[in-house]
C-alpha cells in the first residue's frame, strides 16, 4: 500500500476556509482516504461467517433487513435494481431460508420481506464481531483521540451527503437541458416542415 502522508503535513486551510481546495490537493488526499478506509472495512468489518458466502446483493438486502422490514418497491429503490431483480434476489434468499415475505399491516395487497430468526442470528453475530473490533482498536487510543476519530468520520459522512446531492442535482440539470435541447430541436424541425408545405 503506499505511504499516507501524516495528517500534520497535510495543509490546515481549505476545508476549514469555507472554500473547496484546489483539485491538484484534492486528488491524492481522496487516494490516501480511500486507501486507509479499504483497510478499515478489511480489519474491521471482513467476517468470515455465513454470511459472508452471500452475493453481495443478497448481504445488502440482509443489511437492510436487518433494520427492520422493508416492501420490495422500498429495497429495489435503495439497492438501485429492478423490480423483477430484486424478486429475483428475495426468491434466493428465500430458498436459502433467510428471509421471508409477509403481509404489511392491514393492506394484504402489500408485500413486504423480513429477516428469519436464523438470518437475524447470522446478522446479530456479524455485528457484535464488528463491534468488538472497533471496541478492541479504540482502547490503543487515547480518549481525545477516540472522540476526534467519531468527529472526523462524522464530518466525512456529511460530506459525502453534500456530495451526493450535489452531483445528483447537477445530473438532474444535465438532464433537463438535454430534454429541453431535444423539445427545442424538435419545434425547430416542426416549424421549418410547417414553412415548406406552404
Amino acid at each position: 500500500m503506499k505511504q499516507i502522508a501524516p495528517i500534520a503535513a497535510l495543509p490546515q486551510n481549505g476545508l476549514n476556509a469555507g472554500h473547496r481546495p484546489s483539485d491538484h490537493f484534492v486528488e491524492p488526499l481522496a487516494q490516501d482516504v480511500t486507501n486507509l478506509l479499504m483497510s478499515l472495512m478489511r480489519d474491521l468489518f471482513a467476517v468470515d461467517d455465513q454470511a459472508s458466502d452471500l452475493p453481495l446483493r443478497q448481504l445488502r438486502v440482509c443489511a437492510l433487513l436487518y433494520e427492520g422490514s422493508r416492501s420490495m418497491t422500498s429495497l429495489s429503490r435503495e439497492l438501485g435494481v429492478s423490480l423483477p431483480a430484486m424478486t429475483q434476489i428475495a426468491d434466493r434468499l428465500e430458498r436459502a431460508r433467510l428471509v421471508k415475505r409477509a403481509f404489511e399491516g392491514s393492506d394484504r395487497r402489500v408485500r413486504s420481506l423480513q429477516l428469519t430468526p436464523r438470518a437475524q442470528r447470522i446478522m446479530r453475530l456479524r455485528e457484535n464481531c464488528r463491534i468488538q473490533r472497533a471496541s478492541d482498536a479504540l482502547q490503543q487510543l487515547p480518549p481525545q483521540d477516540r472522540t476526534n476519530v467519531l468527529t472526523t468520520l462524522k464530518v466525512l459522512l456529511n460530506a459525502c451527503s453534500a456530495a451526493k446531492t450535489i452531483n445528483h442535482d447537477a445530473s438532474g440539470n444535465g438532464a433537463n437541458h438535454h430534454a429541453n435541447g431535444k423539445r427545442a430541436n424538435g419545434k425547430r424541425a416542426s416549424t421549418s416542415e410547417g414553412g415548406g408545405s406552404k
